[in-house]
């Protein structure tokens, strides 16, 4: 489930081609056994990147299911917060009647590489995306060059509590041309 998550970031930020390339170094996920059981998979061979995700849902989620993000620009030894994403209620965004644009195209992708939930509630199940290639040549163009991470956060609310479902953490880094 994450992945589907992080896939969606990741096409997002890979949209625009330029002189660049995103060298993917890990993608880890955290996860409630309770919730989900994740697996991730990243290749690289011949200029392109290739992943695979896994996940097997145990619950259904509903609009008590929230997301957020957090990318962080290294600097020296620490990632220093760039850009916060504040939890949203995640089905709430992915079953809006006009989807945005990035959300359609997400999509749209991910569908061609495996099963991935579309609308909410989503049932518990088998989701996954294989063989997903990627241009590491694809990417925003106002991107510095730098090593980064996405942190992406899905939790349920339970009263007022938030309880952990998935956390992804991918590192990269971007190498612009001088």
């Amino acid at each position: 489930m994450s992945k589907f998550i992080v896939t969606s970031v990741l096409i997002v930020f890979l949209a625009n081609q330029v002189l660049s390339k995103i060298i993917f170094e890990d993608i880890q996920s955290e996860t409630n056994n309770e919730y989900c059981e994740v697996k991730n998979d990243i290749k690289h061979a011949d200029g392109k990147i290739q992943i695979a995700v896994d996940s097997i849902l145990k619950i259904d989620l509903d609009e008590n299911t929230y997301v957020s993000a957090l990318i962080s620009n290294k600097m020296g030894d620490v990632y220093e917060p760039l850009i916060r994403l504040e939890p949203i209620a995640f089905c709430k965004y992915l079953n809006v009647e006009k989807k945005p644009a990035a959300l359609r195209l997400a999509l749209m992708v991910l569908k061609g590489f495996g099963e991935v939930p579309e609308k909410c509630p989503i049932k518990k199940g088998h989701y996954f995306v294989k063989d997903i290639e990627l241009d590491d040549s694809f990417m925003i163009p106002m991107m510095p060059s730098g090593s980064f991470k996405i942190d992406v956060l899905l939790q349920e609310k339970v009263g007022s509590e938030m309880k952990l479902i998935v956390k992804t953490t991918v590192k990269a880094s971007i190498d612009q041309p001088e």
